[in-house]
């Protein structure tokens, strides 16, 4: 009775969307009882179903973006892994760099209380009317386009500081340290930060290449500061020593889009 289907069914799970979204578990159970679908298939669409039925928005945090109002793009972003994934730098097609504290002290209610009070009530768990406020984070500090080389001089904002001249593609922190996070531009600008004090410590340039994506050491024991610059119009990756600013490697035989993502 079932043999056709049987032979049909075996090695396939069921991952037609209209199929999970309707049938739901009890014509997949069904289908098991039936042997229409193996031990197999039933455990990887029943894996493939709990997982789209557990992909929710978190509500806290709510990134509050900067380039909302003027529609600026996100290029790149990354979250810090030594703090429990507290902060967040973003890097945008509008030049700025960004950075987040995901932390219930980067909350627009706990920010507030900063700065208009003298003892600030860290217990956020009461319910005061402002649970919206804390779940929005906005940026604690970004930086401003550099018009030119050396900026315009005029900055006197600590939380807005002088960056990139071209578009950020590539932000990344430092794997061992959340002190230090690199971001790079389409002019082939490679920025060193001191996240303290959100200032650029060290530049370097990929000789006028446009840097698609970078890519640091993994190792918390690694013996060297090697940073892998992808890039697009030579089709390359430069190997540089953030240390020094000196090139060590040259990677050529990528196709013709370039390198686009590196790990």
């Amino acid at each position: 009775m079932y043999k056709n289907e049987l032979d049909k069914g075996k090695g396939k799970a069921l991952t037609n969307n209209s199929d999970m979204s309707s049938t739901c578990m009890p014509n997949l159970l069904h289908k098991r009882s039936a042997g229409v679908a193996n031990r197999t298939c039933f455990l990887d669409t029943l894996s493939q179903y709990r997982f789209q039925r557990g992909m929710t928005l978190l509500d806290d945090p709510q990134i509050v973006s900067p380039h909302a109002a003027n529609n600026g793009a996100i290029n790149d972003v990354d979250i810090d892994s030594n703090c429990e994934g507290r902060f967040l730098v973003v890097g945008s097609a509008d030049c700025t760099v960004s950075l987040y504290d995901l932390s219930r002290y980067g909350s627009e209610h706990f920010m507030d209380q900063c700065s208009g009070l003298g003892n600030v009530d860290v217990d956020l768990d009461v319910d005061t009317g402002e649970s919206r406020k804390k779940a929005r984070r906005k940026h604690i500090a970004r930086s401003v386009r550099q018009r030119g080389r050396g900026g315009n001089g005029n900055n006197t904002n600590t939380s807005t500081i002088l960056g990139h001249e071209y578009s950020v593609s590539s932000v990344q922190w430092y794997p061992v340290d959340s002190g230090m996070f690199i971001s790079l531009d389409k002019g082939g600008n490679v920025f060193v930060w001191d996240t303290n004090v959100f200032e650029v410590v060290d530049t370097f340039n990929v000789h006028g290449r446009e840097i698609r994506c970078a890519a640091l050491p993994k190792k918390i024991n690694s013996k060297h500061m090697l940073t892998a610059c992808g890039c697009a119009n030579d089709r390359t990756i430069r190997l540089c020593d953030i240390t020094s600013g000196s090139f060590s490697h040259e990677l050529v035989g990528h196709g013709a889009d370039g390198v686009n993502s590196l790990a």
